[in-house]
This record gives C-alpha cells, structure tokens and sequence, in this order.
C-alpha cells in the first residue's frame, strides 16, 4: 500500500519565500498527498500568496490553517505534527526549498529500514536570492539504533537540518512531540527519541536551506540572551542523561561544551559586527566559561581582533554618531 504523506509548512511573515517553498513540494518527483501551511499570524502578504498558490494550484491538496493567536515556532511545530492525519510527516520550514527527490529518497529509506521512526538528511546553503553558497557532498547514510546517543552525537553534535526531517508518526506519537518552552527544541528532541526509536541521516542534502538576515535567531541572539544561554545549558545536563552507558556521559559533556562554546564564540562575531559590543562580550566569555581551551583557539583571537576593530571605531567616530552596521548573512549560526 502506498505511504500517505503530509509536507507541513510552519510560517510567519513568510512572504518573500512561501511560494518558492510550496512550489518545491508541489514538484517533488514523489507526489504528497497533503501541504498544510500553518500561519503564526503573519502581518505581512503570507496569507494572501498562499490563498493565490491554492487557487493556481487546485490539485494539490494545499490547506490553509491560521492560529487565532501567535504561538511562538516551537509550538507551531508541534500543531504542524498535530494537524497531520497520514503515516509520514515532513516539516518545511517555509524560506527553505526541498531539492526535487527528497520525498523520494525518505520514502525509499523508510521502506528499507522499517524500524526508523524519522529521517533527516544534509542541506545545501543558498542565500535570500537563491543563490547557492555552500554544496555538501554526499555522505554515507546511517542509521543510529537504540541507545546510540554517543555515536549521534559525536556525527552530529545533536544538529539534523529540520526541513530534511520526515517523521514516522505512529513511532513518533510514542515519544511525544517538541519541548516546547526551549530554544533549540529540535536538538534536545533527537537524542530523546534514540531513547524509544532508532533514528537516520540520509547521506545526500535533500534541502536547500535559505541564509537571510531576517531570520528570527537574528533578533534572538540580541534579545534573548537568557533563553539561548539556557538552552545551550540544558542540552549539556539532560543530553547525556539519555546514554546509559555511564563512563560515556563525560565525553557527551566534553563535545557539547565544545560546541556550545563555539556556538557562543560566533555568536559573538556576529554582535561584534552588529555593533553590540557589551552582549558581544556577554557571549565572548560564556564562550570561555564553557570551554577554557577555547582561549588557545583561533577563532577566539578572530574575535578579539574584531573586537579591537570595533572598539577602535568607537573611538575614531564617537559614540553618538555610530551606526551599526547590518549583520551580514554569512555568520548565521
């Protein structure tokens, strides 16, 4: 029997890439049953354009659901998931493009590896005009079995592009859906399912994953410097708690720390280059605080070096007259 599936497309002031990402499911060599769009309450043309896809397009199963009230992107996911009534679900994220047989190749997958409960792959980075930056090359595809936190994590650093992720939903509602009050709920979320299910990573990128400035972890980074530092704190606490294996969870906290360090580090960067120099310090020496050796690095005399560049500018054009400059696509985390 055929797998029935539903591509669910999250949105929010989405105009500028939804049609280009409803197209790419439209056109997939592996045809959908279902595209559902669910608009956070966008303030932007988002709704009108997907009412024009729906009316151009009027075989494609394309539904419109728009939330009364905004409810942040991780509940959202989890209403993506929720609002779904077929085997297998994927979630496009709606400024990205899936690449022509993505569905094809999950489906494949599934049909081969029937104990897999989701299905992510790479991604290759374009730029807000479609421009390709960065092609991955293809990989070897693993499966991580039950119980292999280790091995996923020291692959992947918990991080699987989300708009390659096709979920198995009766596996999938076993394990429970998004946490939903955390940044970075999809990296928490994959090592909670290696609990319950085994998880793969399709070798080959199955999406073109779209770097613009108007990204939400943009305003994040600025506004939210708690919550990013807590979610970054919670993944070192509860991620290793899933391995069993004890003498393990030390290097589970060892490469997590790394990574979050560097995530700071970079994080950093990019403030330094927005112009705010007292959070780019903030994220700076969380950086080191979670990985001292960081201090013997490059990339942290990277920073340093834009730091003093920046100082300097404050210094030459005073104060009152700096404007900071626009943060450039390029150091998106």
């Amino acid at each position: 029997m055929k797998p029935t599936i539903t591509i669910a497309v999250p949105s929010f002031n989405s105009e500028t890439y939804i049609e280009e990402a409803i197209l790419s499911i439209i056109n997939q060599s592996y045809p959908v049953d279902n595209i559902i769009v669910i608009d956070d309450c966008s303030n932007d043309e988002t709704v009108p354009k997907v009412k024009n896809m729906q009316k151009s397009h009027p075989d494609s199963n394309l539904e419109l659901i728009r939330n009364v009230n905004n409810l942040g992107y991780q509940r959202n996911w989890n209403k993506c998931l929720d609002s779904a009534r077929t085997e297998f679900v994927l979630l496009l994220h709606a400024d990205d493009i899936l690449i022509s047989n993505a569905v094809e190749k999950h489906i494949q997958f599934f049909q081969e590896h029937p104990s897999v409960s989701l299905v992510g792959g790479h991604e290759d980075i374009v730029d807000e005009n479609g421009v390709l930056k960065k092609e991955n090359k293809s990989l070897r595809s693993r499966v991580y079995n039950v119980g292999e936190i280790y091995e996923f994590i020291l692959d992947t650093l918990s991080y699987i592009a989300c708009s390659t992720v096709m979920f198995n939903m009766k596996k999938i509602k076993h394990v429970g859906y998004f946490e939903e009050n955390i940044m970075a709920t999809d990296e928490l979320y994959w090592p909670s399912v290696l609990t319950k299910y085994p998880i793969a990573i399709i070798g080959d990128s199955l999406v073109k994953r779209r770097i613009h400035s108007n990204q939400a972890e943009y305003s994040d980074f600025k506004n939210k410097y708690i919550e990013v530092i807590n979610s970054f704190n919670k993944q070192i606490e509860i991620i290793p708690s899933y391995e069993d294996r004890i003498i393990i969870r030390a290097k589970i906290i060892k490469i997590l720390k790394k990574k979050s360090s560097s995530a700071s580090l970079r994080i950093s960067r990019i403030l330094i280059i927005s112009g705010d120099i007292t959070l780019s310090m903030r994220y700076f020496l969380q950086s080191i605080k979670y990985y001292p050796a960081t201090l013997f690095g490059k990339r942290l005399w990277k920073s340093v070096f834009y730091l003093i560049l920046k100082y300097c500018e404050y210094i030459l054009f005073g104060l009152s007259i700096y404007k900071p400059a626009k943060m450039s696509n390029q150091y998106k985390v």
